[in-house]
């Protein structure tokens, strides 16, 4: 093994180990110890057991040391715990872990797949194209060599998809007025500011601690102290909510961020996006510019501040702006020898820093730069550097440093990745020498060093000025700070050997790029795809820049019209366990969701929403359940139908809209009046019904179904296009609530509570409507009969919910009114044999099903499915059947939804809901029958549950038949 030169620094560098907590793991079958704290790569690095690199390159398998350090690039890639390509650079050690390398024919020191870099000269890029489709029917044979050695880890299809030591995820949906990406000084400033303006901010950082890349530079104690307060003041701010560890893999358009933590996956909504991602270092690209021993100088300062790594012990700084002289002064202070720095530029910028390199004898030589590594075994020995030219050419004599590491800064480049997803643009500006966003997504900023901006004060500045913009102010307010130049135009040093790698994670070079333009690619698409640069893990965040210039060069265009590649989610590789996580909807809440927490609602989701499934507590819910039933029946009860879908219909041609949507005549709807409509979708199936209310002569009301709201949100959006109907739709399901009054003793609260109205409440007929204000309450009064009562549908804006609810219950008070959930809701609209659509229908349940065949009004000239029920009717087959039913009263088991029935000659259909009554003393339900003259034989439920049990089928509902406690 050759000698460690990467070593431990003491305290008080590494601010993130407890040097009080070992860790102990094992890379490659051998311990491993560090601290916690460490990752998984400064633990192997540090160990003095183990070399200086502990990954190899995809294609020519050669060692690779740390690159960014933040596991942002496959440089470090390892197996972990039998899961592949984990960055060992961006993964927390823990004990017991088993890390292996990958890559690897042999051992990691000894790598017979670097025998492939000796034939690098018969491996060009895109040599397959050429090579492996003769003679014919040769790729059969070659497939099976490639699909042997492509890839880089191993996956074991037998382990959970994060592995045995992770949880699987969960899908979480977060809203906010403000979300910031990053949590750098500009990242922190920005999601402060908004703050303080009222604004509810939503941080996201990949990182595990706020900071950035401030919390490893070298900053002055005031600027720390302002950054720690920085910091605290954000964790502490009541309206940010602040997300570490979660990396946001994608900004889809309408500001949807998807971002990803190790046991939860967000959907983060917000009205404006403020990107505050930051920049990476750009490697110079010259031959062996990969070996181990070559760092960037943000990836050092991470290395020895927050992990006290040291990279070396005998160093060169390659620099080409004021960062390279602050990592010069850490690495002398943290005992390496520092050699030189060598400043790309001609005249000195940086007098202070270069007095303080001085003091301590540190040689500063202007106009050089590094253009060759040299090897001294599988590290790093020496380097090679040139005067460079006004055009950035080397010329002169070599001069030669024997040294162990090469640190350079020589410029940055946004990650300009995640705005790029959702329409944002990024070109090379002249003038700064590096990539910068000029077109921004809609409802967004971009703030920092993403804006060119690196100064400690001036990126706050442009944090706050960004923060102004997302929250509606006027951005001449806060004029934009002035960008920093701190790329050097010329970092790309061809040799005539070869072995300067443009892209890491592909091994790319430049002799690849110049190949693909000789061969007509000389489009920076067409280059990508042939040469494969930009599309590894790293998704070209090190390789972007250079590979520009390299292609600008080669096909002789102007860099200033040239564009990156295309940018596509996700920012970072994310598991597949992300994507198969649960994907219901966001859960919404209605309007009286507190006060039924607080008064013992046991919550359930129903599709969308969170409902009230009974009150009394989580212990009791047959009892529950069977308290409000009869509490219905034979007094009252209060029901909040808030998530009803509801609708507002208002022009000259609201009836014709109606008429094309639902399968009933609405053309001659009165004013005052309702009716009830059925929609059904191109192939005749049912997808909703509602009822309609016409308010006058051009305004309709019309209530939906809960679930099918957006569904039919969209069919009268899309027949108002298709049809050119004068007609607007405004959707009202949440601004609107619906509270039931229920029961036979209705009419008697309504008298008490209400005694001016009482009169005109009694009057309305079932399904009949009237528009009344109830004490200052403006309101819609349906008659309704679903639970099959007496029951007022109060439709009252949300605001007014809470405010109705309490009068109603204390005005029930006296009756013993009781409020009642969804369950027992179910049981009620079972036992009249009320069906819903969805669930009691599918797919393929038209009207004729479901005993509604005589609504359609075939003699319309069009409606929306009506070609379609059309043919099916002149089909030979029998329609299906919906039919109530019930069970023996010594069953009591409700038998499962979609349970099988059997009849003589076979399974006849499908139970679609089903519960047991207490007003019956027996189970009742819904059944959806394939042949309905089957039901006339013996029927039994057919599977587990309930087996064998006899099914009666009902000609009528099982309670009150005729319908008489409704009128």
């Amino acid at each position: 093994m050759s000698p460690k030169r990467l070593f431990r620094l003491p305290e008080p560098w590494g601010s993130r180990l407890d040097r009080a907590t070992p860790v102990a793991f094992h890379f490659d079958g051998r311990p491993v110890s560090g601290f916690a704290g460490d990752t998984l790569a400064s633990a192997i690095l540090a160990d003095p057991r183990h070399g200086d690199f502990l990954a190899r390159s995809f294609k020519y398998h050669r060692p690779r040391g740390p690159l960014l350090a933040n596991g942002m690039d496959a440089n470090q890639y390892v197996t972990l715990d039998g899961t592949p390509n984990v960055a060992a650079d961006g993964t927390r050690a823990r004990d017991g872990a088993q890390v292996r390398s990958q890559n690897v024919a042999g051992s990691l020191a000894r790598d017979r797949g670097a025998l492939l870099g000796t034939l690098a000269r018969f491996l060009p890029a895109g040599f397959y194209y050429d090579t492996f489709f003769r003679p014919a029917g040769s790729w059969p044979f070659w497939e099976r060599i490639i699909r042997r050695v492509a890839g880089l880890g191993r996956l074991d299809p037998t382990l959970d998809a994060f592995g045995p030591e992770e949880p699987e995820p969960e899908k979480h949906h977060l809203f906010s007025d403000v979300a910031v990406i990053g949590a750098g000084v500009a990242g922190l400033s920005a999601a402060l500011g908004a703050a303080r303006e009222g604004r509810e901010v939503i941080l996201i950082e990949r990182d595990e601690a706020l900071g950035g890349r401030s919390a490893f530079a070298r900053l002055s104690p005031a600027q720390r102290r302002d950054l720690a307060a920085l910091i605290a003041q954000v964790e502490r701010h009541p309206a940010i909510t602040v997300l570490t560890s979660t990396t946001c893999a994608a900004w889809f358009e309408g500001n949807l961020l998807t971002a990803h933590a190790r046991e939860r996956y967000y959907h983060v909504r917000a009205r404006h996006v403020i990107a505050a991602v930051g920049s990476v270092e750009q490697p110079l690209v010259l031959r062996n510019n990969d070996l181990p021993g070559i760092f960037l100088a943000s990836s050092v300062n991470r290395l020895m501040a927050g992990y006290a790594l040291c990279p070396g012990r005998r160093c060169v700084v390659q620099t080409a702006n004021r960062f390279g002289y602050e990592t010069a002064l850490a690495l002398a202070e943290a005992g390496c020898t520092v050699l030189a720095v060598l400043d790309m530029r001609a005249q000195p910028v940086d007098a202070a820093l270069e007095a303080q390199c001085a003091a301590l004898g540190i040689a500063v030589l202007h106009g050089l730069s590094v253009v060759e590594a040299h090897r001294a075994g599988q590290h790093l020995g020496a380097v090679s550097a040139r005067s460079l030219d006004a055009n950035g050419h080397p010329t002169g004599p070599v001069t030669r440093w024997r040294c162990d590491t090469l640190v350079c800064s020589v410029g940055f480049t946004p990650l300009v990745q995640l705005a790029c997803h959702s329409g944002g643009e990024a070109i090379y500006d002249t003038a700064l020498s590096a990539l910068r966003i000029t077109r921004s997504p809609r409802n967004s900023s971009v703030c920092g060093s993403l804006n060119g901006i690196y100064d400690f004060d001036a990126v706050c500045q442009d944090g706050q000025r960004a923060a102004d913009v997302a929250c509606g102010k006027p951005a001449s307010l806060r004029p934009e700070p002035a960008r920093e130049p701190v790329n050097f135009p010329w970092t790309v040093f061809p040799h005539r050997k070869g072995k300067e790698f443009v892209d890491f994670d592909e091994d790319q070079t430049i002799g690849d790029i110049e190949t693909a333009v000789q061969a007509g690619f000389g489009h920076m698409e067409l280059m990508k795809r042939f040469t494969t640069t930009g599309m590894g893990p790293s998704q070209g965040r090190t390789t972007a820049l250079n590979a520009l210039r390299v292609f600008a060069g080669a096909s002789g265009q102007d860099l200033a019209h040239l564009r990156m590649t295309t940018q596509r989610p996700p920012f970072e590789p994310e598991p597949f366990a992300n994507l198969a996580v649960d994907t219901s909807p966001p859960q919404r809440r209605g309007a009286l969701d507190r006060w039924h927490r607080e008064n013992g609602a046991v919550m359930m989701p129903a599709g969308a929403w969170l409902r009230p499934a009974h009150y009394g507590g989580e212990g009791d819910e047959e009892g529950s359940v069977e308290r409000e039933v009869r509490a219905v029946r034979a007094r009252a009860g209060l029901f909040d139908a808030s998530t009803h879908g509801g609708f507002q219909l208002a022009g000259r041609d609201a009836l014709a809209l109606l008429n094309a949507a639902y399968v009933q005549d609405f053309s001659d709807l009165a004013c005052g009046a309702t009716r009830a409509g059925l929609m059904v979708d191109e192939l005749g199936a049912v997808i909703d019904d509602c009822v309609a209310c016409r308010l006058d002569a051009d305004r309709l009301y019309l209530v939906t179904s809960s679930a099918a709201a957006a569904a039919t949100n969209r069919t009268l959006r899309k027949l108002i296009v298709e049809h050119g109907f004068d007609v607007t739709v405004c959707e009202l399901q949440g601004a609107m609530s619906v509270l039931n009054l229920c029961g036979p003793q209705a009419r008697a609260i309504i008298a008490a509570l209400w005694p001016a109205h009482a009169g005109e409440l009694d009057a309305l007929a079932l399904h009949g409507f009237c528009q009344c204000t109830l004490e200052g309450i403006p309101a819609i009064v349906l008659r309704g009969d679903f639970v099959g009562e007496t029951t007022f549908e109060f439709h009252v804006g949300s605001g007014f919910a809470l405010t109705l609810w309490n009068r109603l219950l204390a005005a029930g008070a006296p009756f013993a009114i009781r409020p009642f959930g969804v369950l027992a809701q179910r049981v009620l609209r079972l036992e009249k044999a009320h069906f819903i659509i969805g669930q009691d229908t599918d797919h393929a349940t038209g009207p004729d099903d479901i005993g509604k065949g005589a609504a359609v009004a075939m003699d319309k000239p069009y409606f929306l499915g009506r070609s379609a029920i059309a043919k099916l009717r002149t089909k030979a087959a029998p329609a299906k059947a919906l039919r109530p039913f019930c069970l023996d009263a010594s069953q009591r088991q409700a038998p499962e939804e979609c349970r099988l029935l059997e009849g003589p000659g076979g399974v006849i259909g499908r139970v679609t809901s089903a519960a047991y009554s207490p007003t019956l003393g027996r189970v009742v339900g819904l059944a959806l029958l394939d042949d309905p003259a089957a039901a006339a034989g013996t029927v039994r439920l057919w599977g587990a549950q309930a087996a064998g049990a006899k099914v009666r089928f009902l000609d009528h509902a099982p309670y009150d038949p005729a319908g008489e406690r409704q009128a």
